[in-house]
């Protein structure tokens, strides 16, 4: 089992190096803008070369092989620390049955798992830097367009505006617009489904770590000889839908599962719920799918002790409350300290972006989305202080902006 805190902050480093990428693709197109002359002061419009794209693809190359290297590095260490982390929930029984606990270093059947989860998710990493871009306008719809056409798709848009007499430098401020609202994404093409970058990595991890949790319980339900395994359950957890899609209704409580029972322990499957049937485990909807932070332990009836009381489940959430006129479950609170984050890092590309293209900032839209942020940036503290939520800065953080692009920011809305 692992804490749900750990599905936030184990990925966190891999997430981090992917969002510089990010950063660093945005602020490179941005960068070519400016140097395309399209805001000097005659607005003379130039067909950027071939050489100079040629060169830009070839950095971003070598920034996602940087960013790749690095993050195959991280990942076993992550998993590896992870099956440790899992371990801890399961020592108690462990002792009070006077067996040794599984080192999982010494364990050949996970180290395997963990090997071969670790390929699974350099993978998909890889998978998704593969088919990076950007989701722009084009021709009066949005579309998904790769790394390999966004530089020149974006030139030729500012030309286009500019010709048909947009001022330069709001043609500029456009395009950076619009790379912000899109943010880095990768997209699965048999579907077509697209995600933000940082968004999918983030998702890859955590399907990892859950794996990585499973096979812990495999092995510790294997040496317990149980079939049964315990929930567990956090604050704030889906309560909407119905079914196995409310994982409010079934988490933190011991379930007969099956599929694991090589002991003919029917005796079990009468005094506990079935688990795939109650927990929708398998499905994306269901535990261990999209966005689900719950894991599971092995438990021995009659040995091992349940971590929350039916008392603890029922108040593990705090009544709804109303700020400013809304009333929010526990569920719809972290909901909207979530799109308050996305709201930070949106801002933050946007500021980013413009300075990378020598937008000024005395300029009124540079004015303005400092403001937005700062005000963002306070709704999102006094938001998460009314709900009693830990504030998640580092989910709102932008690589590249630092303390001295705040100080810029602030600077930027003070002079208004």
């Amino acid at each position: 089992m692992l804490d749900p805190g750990t599905f936030d902050s184990l990925p966190e480093e891999l997430v981090k190096l992917f969002q510089e990428l990010e950063e660093y693709i945005i602020a490179d197109i941005c960068r070519r803008l400016r140097q395309e002359g399209y805001i000097t002061a005659t607005a003379e419009i130039r067909i950027s070369s071939l050489l100079s794209l040629g060169m830009s693809d070839e950095n971003v190359r070598r920034e996602i092989v940087r960013v790749l290297g690095i993050s195959e590095d991280r990942l076993e260490e992550l998993y590896q620390q992870a099956a440790k982390e899992s371990q801890r929930f399961d020592l108690e029984v462990y002792r009070q049955k006077g067996q040794k606990p599984i080192n999982p270093e010494d364990n050949q059947r996970l180290q395997a798992a963990i090997k071969a989860q670790t390929r699974q998710t350099a993978g998909d990493l890889k998978n998704f830097t593969g088919s990076l871009g950007f989701s722009v306008l084009r021709g009066g719809k949005r579309t998904f367009l790769p790394i390999a056409d966004i530089y020149q798709h974006t030139l030729n848009r500012a030309q286009v505006e500019i010709i048909s007499g947009i001022n330069p430098l709001e043609a500029m401020k456009q395009a950076v617009r619009d790379l912000a609202k899109s943010g880095l994404r990768t997209v699965d093409y048999a579907s077509g489904r697209h995600d933000h970058l940082d968004v999918a990595v983030r998702r890859a991890t955590v399907t990892g770590l859950h794996q990585v949790s499973d096979k812990v319980t495999d092995e510790d339900q294997e040496r317990f000889e149980t079939p049964l395994v315990e929930v567990s359950a956090h604050g704030g957890a889906r309560d909407t839908g119905s079914g196995f899609e409310n994982h409010k209704q079934w988490q933190g409580k011991v379930y007969y599962w099956r599929e694991k029972d090589k002991w003919g322990r029917d005796d079990l499957a009468r005094k506990y719920p079935d688990f795939v049937r109650s927990t929708g485990y398998g499905n994306v909807a269901g535990f261990g799918g999209a966005n689900c932070r719950h894991s599971k332990r092995a438990f021995v009836h009659g040995v091992s002790k349940r971590m929350w009381t039916a008392k603890q489940l029922r108040t593990i959430d705090k009544p709804p409350f109303a700020y400013k006129g809304v009333t929010y479950t526990a569920y719809e609170a972290t909901q909207r300290q979530r799109k308050l984050e996305r709201m930070q890092r949106y801002y933050k590309r946007i500021l980013l972006g413009y300075e990378a293209a020598g937008i000024p900032t005395d300029d009124p839209d540079y004015q303005n989305a400092a403001i937005r942020l700062q005000t963002t940036s306070r709704e999102y503290k006094a938001f998460s202080v009314a709900a009693g939520l830990v504030k998640q800065q580092e989910r709102a953080r932008v690589e590249g902006f630092g303390q001295r692009e705040a100080a810029r920011a602030r600077a930027a809305v003070k002079r208004i």
